[in-house]
């Protein structure tokens, strides 16, 4: 491993391994919507059908469902970061926190070893329950936390 290191840190060099890493492969990992899914899927029909159609690089209207899915992938990292920046200025450890650590382990994995979105499928449930604590923190919609509980009392106290 560091001969195979210092080989590629001399053929790129410090500059190049680093645009590598955190360019090239947070690309190819963090930036497909569809988790590489149109690839594997598009493998091996022999016939076009309305799926292959819709699902598959090779499908006429793949456009369609691969700007929707890069739409809802961009959103959700969004809502993964806003979910981050809330962690740090108000850490109150927790669920999410935990979610958000593994996601984070699972992004220098990305990183460093292998790099290829399917492995995003896997967590696609935390990845949404991440980004939506995200964007219910700053917008002030309840979730899990303290504004949910006092509303859930609230509404106890009524009925």
């Amino acid at each position: 491993v560091a001969e195979k290191t210092g080989e590629l840190l001399s053929k790129r060099g410090f500059t190049g391994t680093i645009k590598h890493i955190f360019v090239t492969k947070m690309k190819h990992a963090w930036g497909d919507g569809s988790f590489s899914g149109a690839y594997y899927l598009g493998r091996e029909p022999a016939e076009q059908g309305t799926f292959q159609k819709y699902f598959t690089q090779r499908g006429a209207l793949y456009g369609l469902t691969y700007s929707y899915l890069q739409t809802l992938h961009l959103m959700l990292l969004f809502g993964l970061v806003l979910s981050g920046i809330r962690m740090f200025k108000n850490p109150s450890g927790g669920v999410v926190t935990a979610m958000n650590i593994c996601i984070f382990g699972l992004l220098v994995f990305l990183l460093f070893w292998e790099c290829n979105s399917r492995y995003l499928v896997h967590i696609a449930p935390f990845l949404v329950i991440g980004s939506a604590y995200g964007v219910a923190s700053v917008s002030g919609l309840p979730f899990f936390g303290k504004q949910f509980a006092k509303k859930s009392e609230k509404s106890e106290k009524i009925s």
